[in-house]
């Protein structure tokens, strides 16, 4: 399926894919081999059963892995620790020494309910939103050289805090899933110098009830 289907096309239709499954296709190791009805479905269950697709409910298949390379580049999401600063936006980092694109693929299946436009999703990343106390938090996600990154963007610190902790919870789920080691890091820019805190001294602080985390109160900087 995935060689038969042109790369900017990753949603398709279940009739797509049984007419793929169902003819000789020229892009594929074994050209004559035919599938029936009842093979077809299996191998969609399949499919949804090891997340490399997932139904939309309307006669339409999600497939991340045959989304083109063509990466947005949307210069809202740029966070403080790039070029054009904004308090608006944190920086949320999964940084490992190998990240297969399984991760960001897995993760899109999983928190689909959140894409609103497939034309804001390509193979290595996409954005989703998530509504939470009547505002609507939108998230840049994107794997890149080994580096999972999410670009939270909303008016609300509160509610980039309690999205971060979502997505720790549903990131931490699928890099079990693969048995991979990961580290965790908010990025942050300190009088010019970029650097990243491991996440759960982040975390430790903003449940103690800190608004403002400092520097100086994180072991790693003591």
């Amino acid at each position: 399926i995935i060689l038969n289907v042109p790369k900017d096309k990753g949603v398709i239709t279940i009739n797509e894919i049984s007419d793929i499954l169902s003819k000789p296709r020229e892009k594929s190791e074994i050209k004559d081999l035919i599938y029936e009805e009842e093979e077809i479905d299996s191998i969609i269950s399949l499919m949804r059963e090891y997340k490399i697709s997932a139904s939309l409910g309307n006669g339409s298949e999600f497939i991340p892995t045959i989304f083109n390379e063509n990466k947005l580049k949307l210069e809202k999401y740029k966070s403080y620790t790039e070029k054009s600063p904004t308090s608006k936006v944190l920086h949320f980092s999964w940084l490992g020494q190998y990240i297969p694109n399984t991760i960001i693929h897995r993760l899109m299946i999983d928190k689909k309910e959140e894409i609103k436009n497939y034309s804001e999703v390509w193979k290595d990343g996409a954005i989703f939103y998530y509504s939470r106390s009547s505002e609507e938090i939108s998230t840049l996600i994107e794997l890149n050289n080994n580096r999972l990154d999410a670009h939270i963007l909303s008016e609300d610190n509160e509610n980039k805090w309690l999205y971060i902790e979502k997505l720790h919870i549903e990131v931490k789920t699928v890099f079990d899933e693969i048995n991979l080691d990961f580290k965790e890091v908010i990025n942050y820019n300190f009088d010019g110098k970029i650097g990243e805190c491991l996440y759960e001294d982040i975390w430790f602080q903003y449940k103690s009830g800190r608004n403002e985390v400092f520097l100086s109160d994180i072991k790693q900087f003591k």
